[in-house]
Parts: structure tokens; C-alpha cells; sequence
């Protein structure tokens, strides 16, 4: 269902650094990414080839995202690794 996420550089410890959306051509959501000190520190790509992020936000001290097609994923802010995901529609 989630994608596994991709590592891209170090792992970062800047727990007050606010994760962002990735926006494809079409301005959707196309992965969530957490900045870190020399770069992207993770990135996750929505639940599906058809799915689009339309959220991310601190949640306490996870990060969740949202997708268009109903998911709530909760996120290890240090890895990006799926803590959760929850089908709310």
C-alpha cells in the first residue's frame, strides 16, 4: 500500500525543520519530502501510482501526510519510515 521510502542522504536529527510537498507538473503532490543539512533527508511517494499528497504537517512529533484517495500516514520525522496508515474515507 505505502511505498517504501527512499533515502537520499545522512540521517538528520532537525526536528524543526517543517517537512514540504514535492509538486509534479500538474501541481499535485507528488512525494513528501523532509529538508536536512545537505539537502532532502527522505522522501515518500503517495500509497499509489493514482494517489497525490495533498497535506504534510507536525502531528505532535510525527509528520502526517494526507493523500487525495483517503490515506492518513504518520511519519518518522528521521527516517520517513510509515509509522501508521489509516484509510479515512
Amino acid at each position: 500500500m505505502i511505498k517504501t521510502v527512499r533515502r537520499l542522504d545522512q540521517e538528520t536529527s532537525s526536528a524543526m525543520t517543517d517537512p514540504y510537498l514535492e509538486l509534479d507538473a500538474d501541481g499535485y503532490g507528488a512525494a513528501v519530502l523532509m529538508p536536512g543539512d545537505e539537502g532532502v533527508a527522505w522522501r515518500v511517494v503517495p500509497p499509489s501510482a493514482h494517489d497525490r499528497w495533498v497535506s504534510v504537517a507536525w502531528a505532535g512529533d510525527t509528520i502526517a501526510a494526507n493523500s487525495w484517495n483517503g490515506f492518513r500516514v504518520l511519519l518518522d520525522p528521521a527516517s520517513g519510515r510509515v509509522e501508521s496508515s489509516t484509510y479515512t474515507k
